[in-house]
């Protein structure tokens, strides 16, 4: 529980980054804790998409310009896909 708090604590948001892809060890190992992630029933109503294509994270950012603008110099975005006919 300790490390739990003192990873909450220390958090934080990235909004700066390198111009460089994210190795592909890092981005399964980002995939296998969002899969991880509790849901009620265990139902898992949301699928995760991970977009590394400069013009399709562009069309992202786009879509959302108030706050999807860290896109724009992102090697990667997560898109949550989420099923809200799924009742929990």
């Amino acid at each position: 529980m300790e490390h739990f708090i003192d990873l909450l604590k220390n958090r934080r948001s990235i909004r700066k980054y390198l111009p460089r892809p994210v190795e592909e060890e890092k981005i399964q190992l980002l995939m296998q804790a969002a899969l991880m992630s509790p849901a009620g029933k265990r139902l898992n109503p949301w699928e995760f998409v991970v977009v590394t294509d400069r013009h399709r994270l562009d069309l992202l950012a786009a879509m959302k310009p108030a706050n999807a603008q860290m896109l724009l110099q992102a090697p990667l975005g997560v898109v949550i896909c989420a099923d809200d006919t799924v009742s929990l």
